[in-house]
């Protein structure tokens, strides 16, 4: 029987690749998959930011004002910064998504992220991130705060590593063979461009500034090698500088994607959890009723 994680990862990964098809086609669909990607990180941004909330309180001087402030975890300012927080973190998401899918395809990079979310995740859970030092000096409240918000961030930081490892190679013979330069970067971002269609007007100018960002990337890439190693005419003699290069700038642009991912698998996990809960009790209750029928039915005979 599969796990519950991997059943949110799988689900998780549906719905991307229906973000990445949508997304720059249709301004409408486009807002309701951010919608429904930020419900959905909402339950971990919230999760978090009520942890924070805690361990600021731990600080803060008993019955004072900042106290009492603090006091209430689930308040509506709390409730309002996790929602935007959710928010802008699902627009980073579907962006870097559609940009990523432009650049490498579809297939092969939900494969791609499959194959490592799931690698990750397998060898990687909350128990195993947690920290004995942590357990022992701090509060169980905070501590907890402490070892999910470390487990986010080291998931997140190893998913973008291996990411941009593995995506950094063909963004480099992309370069190499097309000799992407300040003068002719963004002749390619041109070229590469999503059409107007009369539904896109909004989604088509962010992703158009992502394909400019991204050729302008590998413009500076180029620039960075010709500064500290001029006069080098076969650039294929380079190809692991310039990979170097690009991997440092992929790692930076795809953070936020990394970042967004987990805390989207860890909202499905738990958006998850609260929907089995839900079917269990209503299971249990129509099981209990259909029992009391019966018992019923007996004494009446």
């Amino acid at each position: 029987m599969l796990s519950l994680r991997t059943v949110a990862i799988i689900t998780m990964l549906v719905f991307m690749l229906a973000q990445s098809l949508v997304f720059g086609s249709s301004d409408i669909l486009s807002l309701l998959m951010v919608i429904i990607a930020s419900a959905i990180i909402f339950n971990t941004t919230l999760k978090l930011q009520i942890g924070n909330k805690k361990a600021l309180r731990a600080n803060a001087k008993k019955n004072s004002w900042l106290y009492l402030l603090l006091s209430d975890e689930k308040s509506i300012v709390i409730k309002l910064f996790s929602l935007a927080s959710s928010l802008i973190i699902a627009i980073l998401l579907v962006m870097t998504l559609k940009g990523i899918v432009l650049n490498h395809g579809v297939i092969s990079l939900f494969i791609l992220i499959g194959i490592v979310s799931f690698t990750i995740f397998s060898f990687l859970n909350e128990n195993d991130a947690k920290s004995s030092f942590v357990d022992d000096n701090i509060q169980t409240d905070i501590a907890r705060h402490a070892n999910d918000l470390m487990h986010v961030v080291i998931v997140a930081v190893l998913l973008n590593l291996v990411l941009s490892m593995l995506l950094s190679a063909h963004d480099t013979i992309s370069l190499l063979n097309n000799d992407i330069t300040f003068n002719n970067f963004d002749q390619h971002a041109y070229d590469d461009r999503i059409e107007k269609n009369g539904n896109n007007h909004y989604t088509r100018i962010m992703i158009n500034i992502f394909i400019v960002l991204d050729y302008l990337k590998l413009a500076v890439t180029t620039t960075v090698i010709d500064i500290f190693m001029p006069g080098k005419q076969d650039k294929e003699d380079l190809f692991y500088i310039f990979y170097i290069v690009v991997l440092l700038l992929n790692f930076m642009k795809l953070f936020a994607f990394s970042l967004s991912f987990v805390l989207m698998q860890k909202g499905m996990e738990t958006s998850m959890k609260k929907i089995r809960i839900l079917i269990n009790k209503v299971y249990s209750e129509s099981k209990d009723k259909k029992q009391d029928v019966i018992e019923i039915t007996i004494e009446d005979k």
